[in-house]
């Protein structure tokens, strides 16, 4: 008879889930926190996101079944592709659990997705994870296991994290197991989605488990297929990328991705356009893609109702540079200044510098249902592992800072303007993001900016105030 090596899931995200999984596979009533009680101060947590490795959990295991004839999974709207060697799916596999093992009867592994349903935001899931870290690894029968890892991680581009440990047989046989699990949030799915590769010291392969799992994390992408949850109440019409005609049809959703890129914009019952999102930003291509000489795919932009003002620009929602349709459901009437010097620009060039953003959405707002002209625009995206968050008012940002008395620390980008006294409040040599925004800048501060040197980037990614 097969045998099947019994798996241990450190319950999956022990304080979102609220189940632990014994060595059976059967789960039992948590008893750990809820997640009403997540804290969500990391500086609490600082020992959770401290990383740990020990060498050799893979020693002796050289062989690598990542090949092009791996299997594939849709889980959570993200594409995995995992090596063929777990060639069976289990018969107690459902819609929330998907558990693979290999046929060979000599070989002690699993591969197991599971998903779980969470309705929170992007950001209060990010802000959480050091406290589910911490409660996860203090937790049951991981509090008792060997950690070999515990480090963030990215599935496909989204944060998160993985832990990876060694934990003693319960029959008192020897028999050893060593695990990674890993998790991240995907919030165009709302599901938590969560991976776990096992093997135990039975096994007879030479396969590098650990090595090959990372591979699937590694190679993991947004799912491109369009979701019937996602297009739930709306009418998917097609539009021409080049369409100049200012009108929206109402309750539908577009691709406004130029080419072959998928960036769906949708309308609401007024046909105002609201939403636009996109698994990944595909910055323009001038060696493979037909531009004008001013770099337009496009001769003009769509004439959306209020663009005639002097002082609104046709402003794109994802801009023409980062692969944007010129139509009218990628165009909004927009401040002039705003979306050439404001934050709308500063944006757009932030992503085209790092050369791409994934896990996009622009919410767009307006002051009444009978208006094309947005009162204000909030961004949500992910840049080098770092999600942001940029929510500013359809204003000229020039006369809001006059209004406020900053005009005299207005940024820029000239060394001989780089006026540290007018930033530095208290005179100590350091600025604080609380005095940079004081002084109008934008955040985040980039490594290429001339105030970043007098920051602190506490994680080392060229970034301040993300």
């Amino acid at each position: 008879m097969k045998k099947i090596i019994s798996i241990f899931i450190a319950c999956i995200i022990i304080t979102l889930v609220g189940c632990a999984v014994d060595s059976n596979g059967h789960e039992d009533e948590a008893k750990t926190p809820s997640s009403s009680s997540i804290s969500t101060k990391a500086e609490n947590n600082a020992s959770a996101s401290e990383v740990t490795e020990a060498s050799g959990i893979s020693s002796g295991r050289n062989v690598s079944g990542f090949t092009k004839s791996n299997k594939t999974i849709t889980w959570s709207g993200i594409d995995f592709s995992f090596p063929s060697y777990f060639d069976v799916l289990d018969k107690g596999s459902t819609e929330n659990l998907m558990h693979y093992y290999p046929e060979e009867k000599d070989y002690y592994a699993s591969i197991l997705f599971q998903s779980k349903d969470f309705s929170g935001t992007q950001e209060d899931f990010n802000s959480s994870i050091p406290s589910i870290v911490k409660s996860t690894l203090e937790a049951g029968k991981i509090a008792n296991s060997d950690i070999q890892k515990s480090e963030k991680t990215t599935i496909a581009g989204l944060p998160g994290w993985t832990i990876t440990y060694t934990r003693p047989g319960t029959e008192g046989d020897g028999v050893t197991s060593t695990t990674s699990y890993s998790f991240a949030y995907n919030i165009d799915a709302k599901k938590v989605v969560m991976i776990s590769c096992t093997y135990d010291s039975n096994d007879k392969s030479k396969y590098d488990y650990l090595g090959d799992y990372k591979k699937v994390l590694k190679t993991a992408k947004m799912s491109t297929k369009p979701s019937n949850e996602l297009f739930s109440g709306y009418k998917h019409i097609e539009v021409d990328g080049c369409d100049l005609s200012g009108h929206r049809e109402p309750n539908v959703v577009v691709d406004v991705g130029y080419g072959d890129r998928e960036y769906w914009a949708f309308t609401n019952e007024h046909g105002q356009l609201v939403r636009v999102i996109a698994d990944e930003i595909i910055l323009q291509d001038d060696s493979k893609e037909s531009l004008s000489s001013s770099g337009r795919y496009c001769s003009d932009e769509a004439k959306v109702p209020g663009v005639e003002s002097d002082v609104l620009d046709e402003g794109h929602v994802i801009a023409d540079s980062l692969g944007g349709a010129s139509n009218a459901y990628n165009i909004t009437p927009q401040d002039s200044t705003l979306n050439r010097h404001g934050d709308q620009a500063y944006m757009e060039d932030a992503i085209r510098k790092a050369g791409v953003a994934n896990n996009f959405e622009a919410i767009i707002t307006y002051r009444n249902t009978e208006t094309q002209i947005p009162s204000s625009y909030q961004y949500t995206y992910t840049l080098m592992g770092n999600v942001i968050v940029d929510t500013f008012d359809n204003v000229n940002p020039d006369e809001v800072n006059s209004s406020l008395g900053l005009t005299g620390s207005e940024p820029s980008d000239s060394t001989s303007s780089e006026d540290l006294s007018g930033v530095d409040t208290n005179g100590n040599g350091k600025v604080t993001i609380k005095e940079a925004k004081a002084a109008g800048y934008s955040m985040p501060i980039t490594s290429d900016h001339w105030l970043y040197k007098y920051m602190d980037d506490r994680d080392g990614d060229g970034m301040v105030g993300e």
